[in-house]
């Protein structure tokens, strides 16, 4: 491009032809840099700007909803620790209570221990009323032997004193004596009743 002495138009054509070429170069810089990361992302070299931009906004957004998720996750896992230590001193304090042989032991083997001995402990009192009420219920037997007792030996003594004997052998000789007349009695209705049907058949 011949301008002998660089005049000021010259000069001028000069810059916009540098301006150019380095907005050329700029451009296609651009473009391989565009191609490179389009690639990255998994898109074909000829999607457009836009589409590039709605997916990076779709990935910003998951970036936010990864980064959400990380917190709570870590304020989860904060509460569950600290859910954790609350429980491991409760154990701890209600082992010192009822089972110091527990002490030294971790707070859910404890607890397993803990249910087992109480387990136990409602089997034991389970039998214990069982066997409460077997000897409740024998007690009642033997205080119904008892006023059975009691009854009888207040009928034998008044048995006793109706017949004007003195023991027991005494009472049973009347019993039978009064048996053996109450047979005799028996017998000798039976015979004086066919006696008199006898008579009147005769006549």
């Amino acid at each position: 491009m011949g301008c002998g002495g660089l005049t000021s138009g010259c000069k001028q054509t000069h810059r916009k032809h540098e301006a150019l070429e380095a907005a050329e170069t700029a451009w296609a810089d651009w473009e391989t840099e565009w191609v490179a990361a389009v690639k990255v992302m998994g898109l074909g070299a000829a999607t457009l700007p836009e589409a590039v931009a709605a997916q990076l906004d779709t990935i910003d957004r998951m970036r936010e909803i990864a980064v959400e998720v990380n917190q709570l996750r870590h304020e989860r896992i904060d509460k569950i620790e600290r859910d954790i230590d609350v429980f491991a001193q409760d154990v701890k304090a209600l082992v010192a209570a009822v089972a110091n042989d527990l002490v030294r032991v971790s707070a859910g083997e404890a607890v397993l221990e803990l249910e087992r001995r109480l387990d136990e402990a409602k089997r034991s009192r389970e039998q214990r009323k069982n066997k409460d009420n077997a000897i409740s219920s024998l007690q009642k037997k033997i205080e119904d032997y008892g006023t059975s007792g009691r009854e009888a030996r207040e009928t034998i003594h008044h048995l006793q004193e109706a017949a004007g004997v003195k023991n027991i052998e005494q009472l049973n000789a009347a019993i039978q004596s009064s048996e053996g007349l109450r047979k005799l009695e028996s017998e000798r209705a039976r015979v004086i009743g066919a006696s008199v049907q006898d008579r009147r058949k005769t006549r």
